[in-house]
């Protein structure tokens, strides 16, 4: 994806109610665990912060543009689905391509 994404409104509503749902989906699988967020938050800014997560929900565990249809809304790639850190969905996408996010910030609020 080299351009920003100009998607619809409707597309994004659709995004966050999809990711509010997967978020509430009762599950006992871990898809992104404790020890692994503390070890990429360790390899990245060393010993001397926590990294205990608090709060925990169902995520998609892979979100990138690469699994997310358009121009009518689908989300893809269901197997890394589990429990982890409440956010990653939104923090991957957003690292997956920071620049068309920025761009269509605004239709996260």
């Amino acid at each position: 994806m080299r351009d920003c994404v100009d998607l619809p409104d409707a597309w994004w509503a659709e995004l966050r109610r999809t990711i509010d749902v997967v978020a509430a989906t009762p599950m006992d699988r871990v898809g992104v665990g404790q020890d692994l967020v503390t070890t990429r938050i360790r390899h990245r800014f060393g010993d001397g912060i926590s990294t205990e997560v608090s709060a925990w929900e169902t995520v998609h565990g892979d979100l990138h543009w690469s699994n997310l249809m358009q121009p009518e809304f689908g989300l893809l790639d269901r197997e890394m689905w589990g429990r982890g850190p409440a956010g990653v969905d939104a923090a991957t996408l957003l690292q997956a391509r920071r620049s068309v996010f920025l761009a269509s910030a605004t239709r996260w609020s």
